[in-house]
């Protein structure tokens, strides 16, 4: 979906900060955590956050922060400046981009379970919240399996963050402790039944 929208838009890096912004439209962020969060190199950032001030999507301005230095042996505190951006509220389209570009329902579901089948045996992999547009729901993604590498999991998901530029919530169990979970009635998967979802691989028991 990143590589048809990077095609449309010019870049993939692009539709990273377009969907960044649109998804944190009150947030002031400088410009090197910026490119942490998106995983985008600094230089292939910098060239795009141009592009985006041009056409008045995004604001600059100077964020200032309080710091404290040693000197000698005490601590002072100094205001540390540094480059800042925020999305333009005002921008004529801004509406219209969040639209197309937060509607993460037509994410390629089969691609996702064979990068989710390299961490492990995977017995049911659930999409809700986000790829439902539902903000209620408390998970957008829940997974169970056995031998799960939950590390290259967190791994994965962080760079699924960094192309929709938005924070994931989801949840990963073994196989014994989601059965447990199921058994106990657990809140936050009978809560995530409840809500709008789709199972993309069912191999388990979902169900007390």
């Amino acid at each position: 979906m990143l590589k048809e929208l990077g095609k449309i838009f010019g870049s993939e890096n692009r539709v990273k900060v377009l969907r960044y912004f649109l998804a944190h439209p009150d947030e002031q962020v400088e410009v090197e955590e910026l490119s942490k969060k998106i995983k985008v190199k600094s230089l292939e950032l910098k060239k795009e956050i141009r592009n985006l001030i041009a056409i008045d999507f995004l604001n600059e301005l100077t964020l200032i922060e309080d710091v404290e230095i040693r000197v000698g042996k005490k601590f002072k505190t100094k205001q540390k400046k540094t480059d800042g951006l925020e999305l333009n509220k005002n921008y004529v389209f801004a509406d219209s981009l969040a639209a197309l570009l937060l509607d993460f329902r037509f994410i390629d579901r089969k691609a996702l379970l064979e990068d989710f089948k390299k961490f492990g045996k995977i017995k049911l992999l659930c999409l809700g919240g986000v790829f439902m547009q539902d903000e209620e729901n408390k998970l957008d993604l829940l997974l169970a399996g056995d031998a799960l590498d939950k590390d290259k999991i967190d791994d994965y998901i962080k760079k699924l963050e960094a192309d929709f530029g938005t924070e994931l919530k989801y949840a990963v169990f073994e196989s014994e402790e989601f059965r447990y979970r199921i058994n106990m009635f657990d809140r936050l998967i009978k809560d995530f039944w409840k809500r709008p979802h789709e199972k993309i691989l069912e191999r388990i028991e979902t169900r007390p």
